[in-house]
């Protein structure tokens, strides 16, 4: 397999596997693309972004993005032979960069990860809040004097994920609007002052507002 780490793989391989004979186990060598588009590989693959999502483990997750860009630039024809598997290749490298995202190739990432992968993230257990803490510190956003903060709350409000099916219906003019999180983020603020926004809020917010309802 010319220009993949084997070590690399190994390494992935190994994680969350405990006793010593699964870490004896060789790593499966892609001879073609068909064994790239195997939802058993994938399958292997999901397990150890899932692990390295619960380790919280940044340097591991960096490595990961790079086998994975690897595999697929290796097997470029992935994408004409099994579309979904291309796309699910993606979206695990895509978890991988949100679990170490002060490190990505700055703000324009940072933000369309944030935009088109938050909820993605959320409901895999990367923690967010932190991630963003380190975005703020990696950036020194007290010395851009919160432009920083800005840009995230900003990706956030164009998020495209979607929360539920119907639509939502915000301000006093009853808009219609997609359930997506950027317009929940817009409801949310419009229900609760600016000054705001404790775990009272929250829960006023969940149990009053219609669109929570």
């Amino acid at each position: 397999m010319p220009d993949i780490d084997q070590n690399a793989i190994q390494k992935l391989f190994q994680m969350g596997q405990r006793s010593p004979a699964d870490l004896e186990r060789p790593v499966p060598q892609l001879g073609s693309v068909t064994q790239l588009a195997d939802p058993a590989l994938l399958a292997k693959f999901e397990a150890l972004v899932k692990e390295i999502i619960k380790e919280d483990d940044g340097e591991v997750a960096l490595l990961g993005v790079t086998v994975l860009k690897k595999l697929l630039k290796e097997y470029p024809q992935l994408k004409q032979e099994s579309m979904k598997i291309y796309e699910k290749y993606f979206e695990l490298i895509s978890l991988l960069k949100l679990v170490n995202l002060s490190a990505q190739g700055g703000m324009p990432e940072i933000k369309e990860l944030v935009a088109n992968h938050l909820l993605d993230a959320l409901q895999a257990g990367v923690n967010i809040q932190k991630e963003f803490d380190g975005v703020l510190d990696a950036y020194d956003d007290m010395l851009l004097e919160g432009q920083v903060a800005y840009e995230l709350g900003q990706a956030m409000v164009s998020c495209v994920n979607r929360i539920g099916q119907h639509p939502l219906l915000i301000g006093r003019q009853k808009r219609q609007a997609p359930p997506t999180i950027g317009n929940w983020l817009i409801d949310y603020r419009s229900a609760v002052a600016a000054d705001k926004g404790g775990s009272y809020e929250q829960i006023t917010y969940m149990n009053q507002s219609e669109n929570a309802r």
